[in-house]
């Protein structure tokens, strides 16, 4: 019995690839025996003696048995970040959650207008999901390190099939029986935050500005909060503006209060692009936080 020895090797081989590789090759007539890999040393053992040629294919065998599924496991990453990035730059993550929502809602309701709209689009997103799948089955069946490096892909194949709708248009449409279709209820969107590390803020201090990404439907800010680690010097108010103009959403601030919250009986309605931002009139408050409760339909 030969006993061929491997020692130094970066990672662990995969016994069963080495097993299969001899078979489908030359060798299969030279009887292998097994193989153990233990203490970083990897053992071949044959019942007879491998020739020159032989001894360098088994050389190639065990170099991919260790290197192979290393890579296979790569290139199924790349592949499925690259549909990814894709898809994501064609549609906001954020509006793919909403149209997702909006089909099923449709689906469910009978909004066959809108759903007839929304449906090419998720047929494209699974058409795109459908060839990373087959990528995926490719890279599985790659038999060495060449053939695993002949696969690629191209996503812009599907440029052209990309229906390109819009939350806009979808919300627009009407419902089997001819009539606007209204969102049942309002999906909280997000509690947006600002923070000033400035001792004492007063007139104009501003927290940063909000920009909605998505094209919305009745937007709207519902309530307003703020907490700091200090307190109000002094009266005054947050207030929320809209454009750069202020508006009716407004939170008043006591002397010595460290937090406030209110709920807005008329709340302020905004669309996509309108920016929204923040200031403390006149309440010193040191360090404030601002919590802005936004939500849609």
């Amino acid at each position: 019995m030969e006993n061929y020895t491997y020692t130094g090797l970066p990672r662990k081989p995969y016994l069963e690839y080495i097993h299969e590789g001899v078979s489908s090759s030359s060798m299969s007539n030279k009887s292998l025996e097994y193989c153990n890999y233990s203490g970083l040393t990897l053992h071949v053992f044959f019942r007879d003696t491998l020739s020159q040629i032989d001894e360098d294919k088994l050389n190639d065998i065990v170099i991919q048995s260790y290197e192979l599924p290393g890579k296979k496991s790569e290139k199924k990453d790349n592949v499925k970040s690259n549909s990814d990035l894709y898809i994501n730059g064609r549609y906001e993550k954020e509006t793919q959650i909403n149209l997702t929502r909006l089909l099923d809602e449709s689906v469910n309701k009978g909004y066959s207008d809108r759903r007839d709209y929304i449906q090419p689009w998720s047929s494209w997103v699974e058409s795109v999901k459908e060839y990373v799948n087959n990528k995926m089955d490719d890279i599985d069946n790659a038999s060495d390190l060449s053939s695993l490096e002949s696969i690629t892909w191209d996503f812009s194949t599907f440029d052209s099939s990309d229906p390109e709708i819009n939350i806009k248009d979808a919300l627009g449409l009407s419902g089997s029986d001819g009539n606007l279709v209204v969102n049942s209820s309002p999906i909280l969107l997000s509690f947006f935050k600002w923070g000033s590390n400035v001792k004492d803020s007063y007139l104009y201090i501003g927290f940063g500005v909000y920009t909605p990404s998505v094209m919305i439907r009745d937007g709207k800010i519902t309530g307003l909060s703020w907490n700091s680690d200090g307190d109000a010097q002094d009266d005054g108010q947050i207030i929320v503006l809209k454009n750069g103009s202020v508006t009716e959403a407004v939170l008043d601030v006591y002397e010595d209060q460290t937090h406030g919250e209110v709920v807005f009986d008329n709340p302020v309605f905004f669309d996509a692009g309108d920016s929204i931002g923040v200031y403390v009139n006149e309440g010193k408050i040191d360090r404030p936080i601002v919590l802005i409760e936004i939500m849609y339909r």
